[in-house]
């Protein structure tokens, strides 16, 4: 490495200033030659990488390994008599304080979450009707939190720990769960409410994609500001989630985060709707190694152990015991990954299937849980399945032979994986694009704010009315704003997703078969109701005909088949009745509250179709 740019004059406990001499780097040189790489190294370009540089140095000195600072070339200015006596304060704290990290506020709106509330699908061999909810909490609070589990209808957390190995500010309660598929859950988490609900095997499914997003503006995050990027990914989540949102999947290096304080500021202004939706994700290079790659990996990188830990997923790793969710046995400080399992998992929710892993490991060590996923496919029947794996390409960590078009080509010859045919598609980031890989097959979407393509969009896959689409709604390009980008935003928050589809062009078109016959989904808490009541030729519309119109658009959407439109009803608090026209298979749905029926048009064109009060006990 041949040097570190810093900020000039940040001032140390001691008084000191920090100081760099110019003639180790030219700085403008430098930035020029890596803002325009989407994966510059630590080595390659250590400006890009000064907080982790500070961290790696400050944390090492704390434990008196007082040489890392020739490993940096940093002794004239932090070395032991600099940092000080200061083992006890957190070393992104004294960077921060250097001037070597940005400062990292906690979002604290109005929508914020009184709960850092995580909801992931339960490994598909579980059964269809289990979740994994898990809360994340600082560590100096665990005991107000375990004061608070008394309750007979509370959550019973089956394991509850500080996290280990890396991130230890913070303490993590988990257990899986049952819920009652395509009906609302109610849960007492930590003496709050949490309404959790998944669509039943049979239903389509609604879900935001991400890959690579950056949230905090730098040298490398170059487009954050200038497409809002943090502020516009938590409203899009918090819109979508009120309306008709089941879940979204974050496809590898999460926030390019070291220590878990970008990442507590991003959850920090998400709703506990939002947060209660089911979440997923996959580890990237950036998730194992800072720098970006093994050769650039420092002694306090998480190697994926914070992350994995905060995410909570309910991974193969937690297959044989639900209350003991990770496999510790690779030490962090052994500087080695986390064990494949803690990052592996296969799952449901409505009629798709996704297939998380990561591509920094061989085939010798995935295969056999490839093989068990497919196996689960064979019997679980989802509709469409989607591999979810960071790597598009063997560099900077990726395994031989395992970015995922190749891995692709490989589990669909595996049985079980194999009849789904061409309805088994996947998606990837790591290349900082949006764009189509394979025609109907293969997507790279990981524009979310760092330097590359200058992209910006939302990409949504709907499973529902028998097809599976993949909708991009383009919100930028060439690191300018697109002319309809308020008006998305705008949309999201009136009418969800399912109401601004005239928003989006179509990626993807799959026709999916139907639902085929599969396993018992296992003991049910209760039951599913899902019947609805048809009052041919009547016609509820509001000022005085019988109905209210709900709030989100009238008509609702202009193209929805009759499960659509009935989905959109489900899914909106209130509604309790849709109008549709009489004798067409997809058409305008208008969604109606505090209906009357005695009050309603007789018309001949249309069909009203109201909610068994069934389905409201």
């Amino acid at each position: 490495m041949k040097g570190w740019v810093v900020s000039i004059g940040a001032a140390l406990p001691n008084g000191a200033e920090v100081g760099f001499a110019p003639e180790l780097w030219n700085a403008d040189s430098d930035q020029q030659k890596c803002s325009n790489q989407s994966h510059g190294s630590a080595n390659e370009c250590p400006f890009l990488y000064q907080c982790s540089i500070c961290l790696d140095i400050v944390e090492s000195l704390q434990r008196g390994e007082d040489d890392v600072c020739h490993k940096y070339h940093s002794c004239a200015f932090l070395n032991s008599s600099t940092v000080g006596d200061t083992a006890e304060l957190p070393a992104r704290l004294l960077c921060e304080q250097y001037g070597f990290c940005d400062v990292v506020a906690s979002s604290s709106g109005p929508t914020a979450s009184p709960l850092n509330l995580r909801i992931s699908k339960a490994l598909g061999s579980r059964g269809y009707n289990y979740v994994r909810v898990s809360v994340i909490s600082h560590a100096h609070v665990k005991d107000v939190l375990l004061s608070t589990t008394d309750d007979a209808s509370a959550v019973s957390w089956s394991y509850q720990s500080q996290f280990k190995q890396r991130w230890y500010q913070f303490y993590l309660q988990s257990a899986v769960v049952p819920v009652v598929p395509g009906s609302t859950t109610t849960l007492n988490v930590n003496g709050h409410q949490v309404d959790v609900k998944i669509p039943s095997p049979s239903q389509g499914s609604v879900g935001l994609l991400v890959a690579d997003p950056c949230v905090i503006q730098s040298s490398y995050c170059v487009y954050e500001q200038a497409f809002d990027i943090k502020n516009v990914l938590q409203s899009v989540l918090n819109s979508l989630s009120e309306y008709d949102l089941d879940y979204w999947m974050n496809v590898g290096d999460l926030f390019y985060d070291r220590d878990g304080g970008i990442t507590e500021s991003f959850f920090g202004g998400l709703s506990l709707t939002t947060m209660s939706k089911v979440h997923g994700v996959t580890m990237g290079n950036h998730d194992f190694w800072i720098g970006g790659s093994p050769g650039a990996k420092a002694r306090s990188d998480s190697f994926a152990n914070g992350h994995m830990q905060w995410y909570a997923q309910d991974a193969i790793s937690a297959k044989q015991n639900a209350a003991s969710p990770f496999d510790f046995s690779v030490p962090a400080d052994s500087g080695q990954i986390t064990h494949p399992s803690n990052v592996f998992w296969y799952s449901a929710i409505g009629n798709v299937g996704f297939i998380g892993f990561s591509n920094a490991y061989g085939w010798n060590q995935l295969q056999g849980y490839f093989e068990e996923a497919c196996a689960w496919v064979a019997e679980a029947k989802p509709e469409l399945v989607v591999l979810l794996g960071h790597w598009d390409a063997v560099n900077l960590g990726c395994a031989g032979g395992e970015d995922t078009p190749d891995v692709y080509e490989k589990v669909r010859e595996i049985s079980g994986c194999r009849a789904v045919g061409s309805r088994l598609k996947y998606v990837v980031g790591h290349n900082h694009c949006n764009r189509v890989i394979r025609q109907n097959t293969g997507f790279m979407l990981g524009a979310f704010g760092m330097s590359g393509c200058g992209q910006f969009g939302i990409p949504i896959l709907d499973t529902r009315g028998g097809r599976a689409k993949l909708w991009y709604f383009t919100m930028g390009n060439g690191g300018r704003r697109d002319g309809q980008y308020n008006a998305v935003l705008n949309c999201f928050r009136e009418a969800g997703f399912s109401g601004c589809t005239r928003f989006a062009t179509v990626w993807m078109d799959e026709p999916l078969p139907g639902p085929s016959p599969g396993p018992s989904p296992g003991p049910s808490p209760g039951p599913s109701p899902s019947r609805w009541i048809e009052h041919a030729a009547l016609n509820c519309y509001a000022w005085g005909h019988g109905a209210d119109i709900v709030p989100g658009g009238e008509p609702y959407a202009e193209q929805f088949s009759q499960q659509q439109c009935e989905a959109a009803c489900t899914l909106r608090s209130g509604c309790t009745a849709y109008v549709r026209e009489i004798g067409v298979a997809v058409g305008k749905c208008w969604r109606r509250m505090n209906v009357d029926l005695s009050r309603c048009e007789a018309n001949p064109k249309y069909t009203t179709w109201t909610m068994d009060t069934a389905m409201l006990i």
